[in-house]
């Protein structure tokens, strides 16, 4: 419950963070009333969402931060709505279990005499050639990497429209037209496929697709 000592506690945690930005008098919005302005686009970020969102990431804990944060926003103008969905995770690390598994060098490991090939070996794995698979070279923190990263898992785009085909007593009809990416892009400096591994071991992980979706609502 929203109480006034967490409103003062707020405003203690965004006094060197939000800027104070002025009040604008409009008159030309309706003459006949005070109508004022507050300027809060002249934030550090552009938008009135700075106060909110930086007190409460700065209230989660250190658990809640490991786990990562998600951010939606939705634009709108006009007929058209724009949308997205970005999620991070700070703190994340992984075992990169691919490399270590393919880590030996060994002639023996790399040509199968029983079989006659050459089995695959990853570019860093000829540039360290290691010759050994003992548990010292398996069972390391070498293999383990940071992992952060910053994903779009979604973007909309779409078109609301009304009274199509219209036609006397007719109303048309109203709805929305949209298109869909998800599993956009994803930031990190994890070597690997993907850095969001479930249990932190990564192990022929299934690459996540891109996918796109048209599609149209309407209202009779």
């Amino acid at each position: 419950m929203l109480s006034l000592d967490k409103i003062y506690h707020a405003r203690f945690v965004l006094k060197d963070v939000a800027r104070k930005t002025d009040l604008i008098y409009a008159p030309k919005i309706d003459p006949e009333s005070n109508v004022y302005l507050k300027t809060e686009n002249l934030q550090n970020t552009g938008s009135f969402k700075l106060r909110g969102a930086y007190y409460k990431i700065s209230q989660l804990s250190k658990e809640e931060k490991e786990r990562g944060v998600i951010a939606c926003s939705r634009l709108e103008y006009k007929n058209w709505d724009f949308g997205f969905s970005l999620r991070a995770s700070l703190g994340n690390y992984v075992y990169d279990g691919i490399n270590a598994g393919w880590s030996n060098m060994n002639p023996g490991e790399v040509w199968s005499n029983s079989l006659n090939y050459l089995s695959n070996r990853p570019v860093d794995a000829v540039a360290r050639n290691w010759q050994t698979y003992e548990i010292t070279a398996k069972a390391s923190d070498y293999w383990v990497r940071n992992a952060s990263f910053l994903k779009c898992d979604n973007i909309t785009l779409g078109y609301s429209f009304s009274n199509l085909f219209k036609n006397g007593s007719y109303r048309g009809l109203n709805g929305r037209v949209y298109g869909t990416v998800s599993n956009v892009f994803t930031i990190s400096n994890y070597d690997g496929i993907d850095p969001e591994i479930n249990n932190g071991f990564d192990n022929n992980l299934y690459p996540r697709p891109i996918s796109f979706i048209i599609g149209l609502n309407l209202n009779f």
